[in-house]
């Protein structure tokens, strides 16, 4: 069984995470640029990011721990967002800087 990696490399513990839908593409380098955060809840929204760089891998997909996290940039706000097991999700409001 995989050791989870919440709590760890500044990745969220799973009750600070709020999972969010993307819209991404894959540039001929084979890197993930992200471009749109979909954000649900009650009304819902559709962010547009304007840069998206991968930050760093954590862990191991042989371990079958892999998460993948990204810095984008909304606006003029930079939000983390981090890739686990073919879901997407960022840090809740108030627990980013933990």
């Amino acid at each position: 069984m995989a050791r989870s990696l919440a709590g760890t490399c500044g990745i969220p513990l799973e009750r600070e995470r709020a999972y969010v839908g993307i819209t991404s593409m894959v540039d001929p380098d084979g890197c993930v640029v992200i471009q749109t955060i979909h954000w649900p809840g009650p009304i819902p929204r559709d962010l547009a990011v304007t840069s998206s760089n991968e930050r760093r891998p954590c862990g191991r997909i042989d371990m079958g721990n892999l998460v993948r996290s990204w810095v984008v940039t909304i606006g003029r706000r930079r939000r983390v967002v981090f890739w686990e097991a073919g879901r997407w999700f960022v840090a809740k409001k108030g627990c980013a800087d933990r």
